[in-house]
Parts: structure tokens; C-alpha cells; sequence
């Protein structure tokens, strides 16, 4: 099986475009992508449903990445805004 967070395939073989048209059929149906040398073609087989208690792990996770995204976007707007200049030299001493 294949998760919409790409869990369930290693091999990196299917693309973000046709694991998005797999969500978007109904069982029996096919989807397909297209890359300069090749097609790759997928058939939905069946749909598993998501298990609740999964839930709160998929909210933390969520969570956890915007609250990184936000910190990461803060300290790049900070470091843009007023330069920053690490001294090494003083940093070598304290360690």
C-alpha cells in the first residue's frame, strides 16, 4: 500500500503527480504518469481506511513541521534584517 505521505514506496519509482491522481479515483480505476522516458501506470486495488488512533500522530507531526517551518522562516528573516557575524575564534575559547 501507498500513504499519502509516501510511505510505502522505497524505491521512489512512483511520482507525487500520480500518487495524487490515486487519491482522486475510485477502486478499479487507473491512473498514470508520464516522464521523458517512460509511463508509469498504477490501478487502484482497494482503499484502507485510516486508523483513528493515528490521528493524534499525524497532528503532532503536522504540528512539529510547520512550528520548524515557522522557526526556520523567523531566523532567515532575522539573519536578512540585521546581519549576523559568528566569531569562531570566541567560540573555540568557550568550548
Amino acid at each position: 500500500p501507498h500513504e499519502r505521505l509516501g510511505q510505502g514506496d522505497e524505491s521512489g519509482a512512483i511520482s507525487p503527480i500520480l500518487v495524487s491522481d490515486m487519491f482522486r479515483i475510485r477502486v478499479g480505476q487507473a491512473a498514470f504518469s508520464e516522464a521523458p522516458d517512460s509511463f508509469t501506470v498504477a490501478q487502484l486495488k482497494e482503499i484502507v481506511p485510516a486508523d483513528p488512533a493515528a490521528a493524534g500522530e499525524l497532528a503532532k507531526l503536522l504540528s512539529n513541521n510547520l512550528m520548524s517551518d515557522i522557526l526556520i522562516q523567523f531566523n532567515t528573516g532575522l539573519r536578512q534584517r540585521f546581519g549576523v557575524e559568528i566569531d569562531r575564534a570566541v567560540i573555540a575559547r568557550l568550548n
